[in-house]
């Protein structure tokens, strides 16, 4: 390969080997060789060196896996090329799929007192992350006491339980993720070509996992020795579907990003979309009744954990592996994968009536929130109409559903109804309510 530097030495990286690159596919395929990591090409002037400029390099490089399309009778593990280019960049072609340390780290600079993540990102999409306003801004802090405490708990492993009294929309810890990857696992095993039709899909899989999980090592070896310990020291539920330790880490531990995807908009099945593993979040321990709401804020690259309705000192924090719209039948099955059968309130005293009510209840507030807009322009409103409407609220509550987004237009509906009755007072109480969750994303 030819050599020729992306960047001139300067006195911010003078101590970083630079890697020459090979970008675009064509190119690479012509002009690359077979060579090791990109830490690997440090110079070594002398006996402390290795360790501290290997670290510095990871940090300051992205590590680019180049996608060929040559097009292969069978699949099978192929050779891929990894180059190092500089973290600042920020013009990566669209096929270019990278390795980077968020928020990065150059030559001389110390460590963001935030901490920092891994990502297994395509290039335009690390661009918009760059490109945030503000970014990188520094992660948000809890106010006034401290909110949570981890503890074990008698059947769940590790908790995270409230330590005082939180108010809903209230922060309770922010933090920027491990790592953060593609949900399309497909993406992290270049190497694998599954030629369209075949009939070993069993065979194709097991190709896919065997050759991203060589990617993880790449990606958590970036990671700094705290990072990796809290990363490998997550729970694994994956142990006989094929999968490495690693990826088994990221099947069982990972939160949906719906505000980061690939391309123009996020895809039907958030195929295109991003997947996080948290330290502090993977903490908290799932019930089909959640009282956490979690939001990534892509200017500060981090995770914000909030409360989604009013908790007291003591209260174990949930959220939910499974969708809250579902019968216990259904959640019990989506749960399956994760090695427990879920004895949280709702499922242990579910009944025909639970379940209808939590198939039926986004569509009804719905429902509610349309007609509340007659209520404001009509003349008048049927008084029974507040009845019905408390009683289906008390329901909620009781079925724990209440710490879902959707209940805040149901108070919106309830505030609505008693301004138009008249009774400003409670108009006023649900508003009240409601302002904790404009804080939740």
């Amino acid at each position: 390969m030819n050599s020729r530097p992306l960047y001139p030495t300067s006195a911010d990286n003078q101590n970083i080997v630079e890697v020459p690159i090979a970008i675009d596919a064509s190119d690479a395929a012509q002009k690359r060789e077979t060579f090791q990591l990109p830490y690997e090409n440090v110079e070594n002037s002398g006996e402390a060196n290795n360790n501290t400029l290997r670290k510095l390099y990871e940090l300051a490089h992205d590590i680019a896996i180049l996608f060929t399309t040559a097009p292969q009778e069978s699949f099978k593990l192929k050779e891929v090329a990894y180059n190092g280019l500089d973290a600042r960049r920020s013009d990566h072609p669209e096929n270019a799929l990278l390795m980077t340390t968020i928020p990065s780290i150059n030559g001389g600079d110390l460590p963001d007192p935030d901490g920092h993540s891994e990502w297994i990102v395509m290039g335009p999409t690390k661009t918009r992350i760059l490109n945030a306003s503000g970014y990188p801004l520094a992660i948000p802090k809890a106010t006034g006491l401290p909110t949570y405490e981890l503890r074990s708990t008698q059947d769940m492993g590790l908790g995270m339980f409230a330590t005082r009294d939180i108010k809903v929309g209230e922060l309770i810890f922010a933090e920027r993720p491990l790592l953060v990857l593609p949900r399309n696992i497909g993406l992290l095993a270049p190497g694998v070509s599954v030629p369209l039709g075949s009939a070993d899909l069993h065979g194709s899989r097991m190709a896919i996992l065997k050759e991203s999980e060589k990617t993880l090592e790449v990606a958590v070896g970036r990671m700094s020795p705290e990072n990796q310990k809290a990363f490998k020291g997550l729970a694994n539920m994956h142990t006989k579907d094929g999968c490495g330790p690693l990826m088994g880490v990221v099947r069982t531990n990972g939160y949906h990003i719906d505000t980061i995807y690939d391309g123009e908009q996020l895809l039907e099945l958030n195929q295109n979309g991003y997947t996080a593993i948290c330290n502090l979040g993977s903490r908290i321990n799932h019930s089909c009744a959640p009282n956490i709401d979690n939001a990534f804020a892509m200017a500060s690259s981090s995770f914000q954990f909030r409360a989604s309705r009013d908790m007291e000192a003591g209260e174990q924090l949930f959220h939910s592996y499974c969708g809250v719209d579902l019968t216990a039948t259904e959640r019990k099955a989506e749960l399956a994968p994760y090695g427990f059968v879920c004895s949280c309130i709702a499922c242990a005293h579910a009944t025909p009536e639970s379940d209808k009510l939590r198939k039926e209840y986004v569509q009804r507030i719905d429902g509610y929130y349309i007609k509340s807009k007659t209520w404001t322009e009509a003349g008048g409103v049927d008084k029974s109409a507040l009845g019905q409407l408390l009683e289906f609220q008390n329901a909620v509550i009781k079925e724990g559903l209440h710490g879902t987004r959707k209940y805040a237009r149901l108070l919106v509906v309830l505030s609505h109804l008693y301004l138009k009755l008249g009774q400003r007072d409670s108009a006023e109480d649900y508003l009240e309510q409601l302002r904790g969750y404009y804080d939740l994303a």
